[in-house]
């Protein structure tokens, strides 16, 4: 599998994670500002949600570019990235419902944690993937 291939896939997984946490947005019970008011909960956790997903888009983008080749770990690293990705949605529904809950907060933070775990091996793998990349080298142990 070639670079681009699985950049685009990652690219149509994070807009479907995405387009799905905007569609478990709660709808006011009434249209009045005071309905909206009652929903923000609901709406900080999406914001947080989607600029989250939004930042770690960005950041692979800048660091996918000069890639030169993927192996079969980088695939799977990526892969189990996007698999604890999609449960984002999932998890900003429950913090959002329960916003003031330590349950629900701490398993939104396990959340977070498994992504970044998972980024943290994807990019390792793209390192090893690229040995003679000083750049790559470079950008994945933050410069």
């Amino acid at each position: 599998m070639n670079k681009e291939r699985l950049t685009a896939f990652t690219d149509a997984v994070l807009a479907i994670i995405m387009t799905i946490l905007v569609l478990e947005l709660r709808r006011p019970s009434a249209l009045a500002w005071s309905a909206f008011w009652a929903l923000r909960s609901n709406y900080l956790a999406y914001a947080i949600s989607f600029f989250w997903l939004g930042a770690m888009w960005v950041n692979m983008h800048n660091e996918w570019y000069p890639v030169k080749q993927i192996d079969a770990r980088t695939i799977w690293a990526t892969l189990i990235m996007l698999f604890t990705a999609s449960l984002y949605p999932y998890a900003t529904d429950i913090v959002s419902e329960n916003f003031n809950n330590k349950i629900a907060q701490i398993f939104y933070g396990i959340i977070v944690l498994m992504i970044s775990l998972a980024n943290v091996w994807m990019y390792a793998c793209l390192r090893r993937a690229n040995p003679d990349d000083q750049k790559i080298a470079q950008q994945v142990r933050g410069r």
